[in-house]
């Protein structure tokens, strides 16, 4: 074949179908990793459960209620003589339901069998709901990786009571993506005792860094769950005795700030207490 029309084919199709096939060898490498393909031998699909300790509860759970269902199956086929991999016909229905009785076989079920039933039906859409919250997850999580120009890192968490808030070489996930621009990474350091944030208001105030530093402490408030819970009870209240002031609509600009403090006082006990709004 001539050099020219063997580089032409190169470039209009192999090119094109080496990058396709390449995208495909990873994205078969992500479904070898992540899909449980012995569940999918029973038309099961779902993940892996090496990903969630809470998989792994569950997955066990459906194992022994199959394993139930399955002796439940065995032992209505033994009192009535039969095997029950061969197509049967009941004499004595007084064991079972008939559900429908076709030229392959009977099917049937008992009350044990219906409460198994219903009790892999619950573990089940419990698995979809958990696999579901991690695919999603991860979707964002990756989203936001390729769109970085250097990698994350997860955050070391502390016990209640004996963290600070440090963060060393800190980007803004934003900035940093724009290709008209750069972003110089900071440090910022909030010593448990030592330091305090204050929070100044006002027209025009509030640079990138204090941006960033939000962002970065708002990320870390949502790992601990059971004190963001707590934290946003304790917000909206705060904001609702705000909001329920009279003549909020009538007073000026530091009217309100001081009315804010006044109200925050109220709340600074719970407010030491909850981790979550502490460091908010």
């Amino acid at each position: 074949m001539d050099d020219t029309l063997r580089d032409l084919i190169e470039e209009i199709f192999l090119n094109k179908l080496k990058e396709h096939n390449d995208q495909l060898e990873k994205f078969k490498e992500l479904v070898e990793t992540t899909v449980d393909f012995e569940a999918a031998e029973h038309h099961h699909y779902v993940l892996k459960v090496d990903f969630n300790d809470e998989l792994k509860v569950i997955k066990e759970k459906l194992d022994k209620t199959i394993r139930e269902m399955n002796k439940e199956h065995q032992m209505v086929g033994r009192k009535l003589g039969l095997d029950t991999k061969k197509k049967l016909h009941f004499e004595n229905k007084k064991l079972m339901d008939i559900l429908a009785t076709q030229r392959t076989g009977v099917f049937f079920t008992t009350r044990k069998l219906k409460e198994l039933s219903s009790e892999f039906l619950s573990e089940s859409e419990h698995y979809d709901d958990v696999q579901s919250s991690l695919v999603k997850e991860d979707i964002n999580i990756s989203d936001v990786s390729v769109r970085a120009s250097t990698s994350y890192i997860r955050p070391k968490m502390m016990d209640k009571g004996e963290g600070h808030v440090i963060l060393k070489n800190a980007r803004h996930p934003c900035l940093e993506i724009q290709d008209d621009g750069s972003f110089i990474p900071i440090d910022d350091e909030l010593i448990r005792g030592q330091n305090e944030l204050q929070i100044i208001t006002g027209p025009n105030m509030g640079g990138i860094c204090d941006e960033s530093f939000g962002i970065h402490v708002t990320e870390l408030a949502n790992f601990p769950e059971i004190a963001v819970k707590e934290g946003v009870i304790i917000i909206k209240q705060f904001l609702w005795d705000i909001a329920q002031t009279p003549e909020i609509e009538s007073m000026n600009y530091n009217s309100i700030l001081d009315h804010i403090q006044e109200v925050k006082g109220k709340y600074q006990e719970k407010i030491e207490r909850n981790p979550w709004c502490r460091e908010l």
